[in-house]
């Protein structure tokens, strides 16, 4: 196994053993995200100048450790637990004596540790926004709307509607005249609104065939006369004028 997927495992295996640790998600989330803040350039170069101490070392394990600082000065997601103890170690790796080198050491290492102990940045506040209100031109059957006008006009109530589809002003002062002329349809609203209009339609068409008056017509609506009844008078009086419904006059049958 090479190197580098050495180090991919030895990574999964930190990031899935700090989940266990930080025992939530979240929490999770937060140290890493604490554990992988961009090193600014000062920081930078004290962790350089560290490692060139140690890479001009004789001792192998100075300039091994030399290595790992460059290496995290290159990652961009650099462990900063990890780059800490590292710098502490190498303050170890210098000469006792040698009290400059071991102090810069120190230093970088308080540094980077600070780094690690600054609050994760909050997430940006979400800005509740008021929900949005849609207006527009409410829909009304262009069926309805002549039906209404014709209704309107037939008992000299008003005037023709000029068909929009849409439940306009006019519309809406035809509905409320409507609703005053006709009781039944005073509470009425949509579907059922719609079907009384044209119930009513049928009733001064045929009303106003057989010859009535709208006076007639609108006292007959206001007792409670209704299409579907109209349409049965009608039939009626069509069955007796050709002689075969109830009533109806019979010629006597010829020799």
């Amino acid at each position: 196994m090479t190197n580098k997927k050495l180090d991919l495992l030895l990574q999964k295996a930190s990031s899935y053993e700090k989940l266990a640790l930080f025992g939530s998600r979240k929490n999770f989330l937060t140290a890493v995200a604490q554990a992988t803040t961009q090193l600014n350039s000062a920081v930078k170069g004290d962790i350089e100048g560290v490692a060139n101490n140690l890479a001009y070392s004789n001792n192998p394990t100075a300039r091994q450790l030399a290595n790992k600082l460059f290496d995290h000065l290159k990652n961009p997601q650099v462990d900063l637990n990890q780059l800490a103890g590292d710098l502490r170690q190498a303050s170890n790796t210098f000469p006792g004596n040698d009290t400059v080198k071991v102090q810069n050491a120190l230093n970088a290492a308080q540094a980077v540790q600070q780094l690690i102990q600054q609050p994760a940045p909050e997430a940006p506040a979400v800005t509740q926004m008021p929900a949005a209100h849609i207006t527009g031109r409410v829909p009304f059957p262009v069926a309805s709307q002549n039906a209404l006008s014709s209704v309107l006009v037939g008992l000299d109530q008003g005037i023709p509607l000029m068909p929009s589809g849409h439940l306009d002003k006019e519309t809406k002062v035809a509905i409320n005249k409507f609703k005053q002329l006709v009781p039944s349809a005073a509470h009425l609203q949509g579907t059922a609104l719609n079907a009384k209009i044209q119930d009513v339609f049928m009733y001064v068409h045929l009303k106003s065939k057989d010859g009535q008056s709208p006076e007639e017509i609108l006292k007959g609506l206001q007792a409670g006369g209704t299409g579907a009844q109209a349409r049965q008078e009608q039939d009626q009086k069509s069955e007796q004028s050709q002689g075969r419904g109830p009533g109806a006059v019979r010629p006597f049958p010829t020799q």
